[in-house]
């Protein structure tokens, strides 16, 4: 039994559920982005077309699995995921959104998300 726990701590401490990208990493695979425990990134992101303000990543996987199993029970094979903080955009129907997660080198950890979001469908 594969059991998927997404938790996000918001600032007052607060537990909120999220979403998560369909992608898993392990620190061996991020080099030199992994350093004393912690995720060093750059997000940078395309919404239609206009570059957005690059935003530094750093992300502490420890601290979150720490808060949550003094939070709840966890079992071997559940997955969590630390936030990497979200992006505070406009998004509209027809809008696209490109993400893409770079080292400080400019590679790219896990390829680019392109998203066009579509209108929400007719009402019958």
């Amino acid at each position: 039994e594969l059991d998927i726990a997404f938790i996000q701590i918001g600032r007052d401490g607060e537990l909120i559920a999220t979403h998560c990208a369909p992608l898993a990493g392990t620190p061996d695979e991020l080099g030199g982005a992994w350093n004393a425990g912690r995720l060093q990134a750059r997000l940078i992101a395309l919404h239609n077309g206009a570059k957005q303000e690059p935003r530094d990543v750093t992300a502490v996987p420890g601290e979150v699995l720490a808060r949550l199993a003094r939070l709840r029970s966890l079992r071997a094979g559940q997955l969590a995921g630390a936030p990497l903080g979200g992006l505070e955009l406009p998004l509209a129907p027809g809008d696209s959104l490109h993400l893409d997660l770079k080292t400080a080198e400019g590679a790219s950890l896990f390829g680019a998300i392109d998203l066009e979001l579509a209108p929400p469908p007719a009402l019958a």
